[in-house]
């Protein structure tokens, strides 16, 4: 019998590989040695809960209130319903800002936990840009048509007429309906552009009942302006601004109500 040269020769070295008792050993203490570890690290973490929850050190103390101007921090606390000596973690944010946003200054809150016993609340309040005369009282409004407050006093700003909210509508913490709160934002328009002219000042009363014809009434210099609708805004205003200087001391209407591409502004004193 012949061998083939080519054959592989068995050597006394050449075992087969095998795993051996001692491995497997290692693999499960390995594995034990991480279950433990993440016990250990579970306990620690829950240890350190229950700590919190329950150390006095964790319960508030301090309630500190800021970006508030009309509405006074006791008012806003008070609101929270937040307890001192009440744990800081027994707070749920979500419930804090709406007990808070009942105030229908209030637009926006932020709660922040400021530990170990303090509570942070920030808040931002809307302001009152209009007046709207409600028989003997009055109603602020925001620039948003958000009513904040019924008064008997009146504000130094505009007071709106014409109005088609209903009474029911016209509760704090409501907005106007939506044909107030489109003449709302025309009105906007107007007051930027008066603005921009130095002219916002001398705005008293503002008609909106004919949305093709706002009416301004500027009762330091005695006149009525006609502005009609928001077309053309930037000239007509420009034509107020010069017939204020024009006709300074003469009480009287300006009309600006017409299409200024076939008609000329004027105006007509009061006889």
């Amino acid at each position: 019998m012949q061998y083939n040269k080519n054959y592989p020769k068995k050597t006394k070295n050449a075992i087969p590989k095998k795993y051996t008792g001692k491995t497997i050993d290692k693999k499960r203490h390995s594995k034990a040695s991480i279950i433990i570890k993440l016990f250990l690290i579970l306990a620690i973490i829950i240890a350190g809960i229950v700590f919190i929850l329950v150390s006095p050190q964790f319960n508030v103390k301090n309630i500190n209130v800021s970006g508030n101007s009309h509405v006074d921090s006791q008012t806003i606390i008070n609101l929270s319903n937040i307890e001192k000596d009440k744990n800081i973690f027994s707070f749920s944010r979500k419930n804090i800002m709406s007990n808070i946003l009942q105030n229908p200054y209030i637009e926006q809150v932020y709660i922040r936990r400021s530990l170990p016993d303090t509570i942070e609340i920030i808040v931002k309040e809307r302001e009152a840009t209009f007046n709207i005369q409600y028989g003997n009282a009055y109603i602020y409004i925001n620039n948003r048509g958000y009513i904040l407050e019924t008064s008997n006093e009146k504000i130094e700003k505009p007071i709106i007429y014409g109005i088609s909210s209903k009474e029911e509508e016209l509760k704090p913490g409501l907005r106007l309906c939506e044909e107030d709160l489109d003449a709302l934002s025309d009105i906007l328009k107007i007051m930027e552009i008066m603005t921009n002219n130095e002219l916002a000042q001398l705005v008293t009363k503002i008609n909106i009942e004919d949305k093709e014809d706002y009416v301004l009434e500027l009762e330091t210099e005695e006149k009525t302006v006609h502005i009609g609708d928001i077309s053309n805004l930037g000239t007509k205003i420009l034509y107020v601004k010069n017939m204020i200087e024009k006709e300074k001391g003469i009480k009287g209407e300006i009309f600006v109500n017409e299409d200024l591409n076939t008609e000329n502004p004027f105006f007509r004193e009061s006889v």
